[in-house]
């Protein structure tokens, strides 16, 4: 595999990520606990190392120029300075 197959491939899976994590992000609720965290579907509960994503959800909104992955990236690091 070449290495721009390999860049093709991994920003395809890190945007299918991504916009998964945002989906799962609480941003509607006044909670502090829970304002800002991805809420796991499975447990329904905020996930201890979402504040991880605020890199890559950085790395997209500055790559592809989208503004809402700069919003989902403040809100992880509200959400954890609040805690």
């Amino acid at each position: 595999m070449k290495n721009s197959e390999l860049d093709l491939l991994s920003g395809q899976l890190l945007q299918t990520w991504c916009n998964a994590l945002a989906e799962h992000q609480v941003i509607d609720q006044p909670s502090p606990g829970l304002k800002g965290g991805i809420l796991s579907p499975a447990y329904a509960r905020i996930e201890g190392r979402c504040a991880e994503a605020v890199y890559p959800f950085l790395y997209l909104a500055d790559k592809n120029k989208d503004s809402r992955f700069l919003d989902a990236s403040i809100q992880l690091i509200n959400k954890w300075q609040s805690v």
